[in-house]
């Protein structure tokens, strides 16, 4: 990462001076470079510092958001480089551990993104201590499905004519976000689908306009619905919601419609 240099600029100095002048090592072991998360419960990692050297004073940890390049505060995100505290653990084989002390994101605010994470262990020695950084990067993914719902027409209704199919799409807190919703219209009689103008045993799908922003839309599709039709029959009717990861939700109705039906 080009903004390295930066972390070790922001880094308060330590007051110990020594002759030391070897670096410590550090490694992050959670999460992995290049790993593919749907959360963030802890950053691990170890630290370690030369033999007979100044002994390690803390490890520093930055975590930045790719997208629009804002730092983790522990409380939000910010446009400046904000170091977020670890606390040093036990000593092993690797070194002495390390992990999170700050609040990570979750939910709004861990969204679908790629993510840089970086710590800088600083021993001891002089005024500003040696320094060794490692960054790994990995992207937070969506894997839970939308809620989507009809909510026109509702399920047992009698029509006289379809006149419009509408409902609402909801992605979970911190998801991908709502991305679309598909329509199948299916009548009993022959069991066909509607595609938009004629009756074909092919399962077609119709596109529905998704109608407002963020986590929870509203959808509808007026026009392009079967015409009015002497007698009655019945359409299922299916709506499939998708989110930006392409999860998906779908929610069916079952409705009587003819001219011989009541209602609208």
């Amino acid at each position: 990462d080009s903004s390295l240099g930066g972390f070790v600029s922001i880094l308060q100095d330590d007051t110990e001076a020594s002759a030391d002048t070897t670096a410590p090592t550090v490694a992050i072991t959670s999460p992995t470079n290049g790993a593919r998360v749907t959360s963030l419960p802890s950053v691990t990692g170890t630290a370690l510092d030369n033999q007979g050297g100044s002994g390690l004073s803390r490890v520093a940890l930055f975590l930045k958001r790719s997208s629009d390049g804002k730092y983790w505060t522990g409380k939000n995100w910010s446009t400046f480089q904000f170091e977020l505290r670890s606390t040093l653990g036990t000593f092993g084989a690797q070194g002495q551990s390390f992990t999170n002390a700050d609040a990570l994101p979750s939910g709004e605010n861990l969204k679908q993104d790629t993510y840089f994470l970086t710590a800088v262990a600083i021993d001891r020695a002089n005024a500003r201590g040696n320094r060794a950084t490692t960054t790994v990067s990995f992207r937070v993914i969506d894997v839970t499905d939308p809620e989507i719902a009809i909510t026109y027409p509702t399920n047992g209704a009698l029509l006289n004519q379809l006149t419009k199919i509408s409902g609402s799409l909801t992605d979970n807190a911190g998801g991908s976000g709502p991305s679309r919703v598909l329509l199948q219209i299916r009548r009993s009689s022959d069991r066909k689908y509607f595609d938009g103008v004629n009756w074909t045993r092919s399962a077609v799908t119709l596109d529905a306009e998704l109608i407002g922003v963020g986590e929870a839309v509203a959808w509808q599709r007026v026009g392009g619905l079967p015409p009015v039709v002497s007698g009655r029959d019945v359409y299922t009717i299916r709506a499939i919601g998708y989110d930006r990861a392409f999860n998906r939700d779908d929610a069916t109705v079952t409705i009587t419609v003819g001219t011989a039906a009541t209602g609208t």
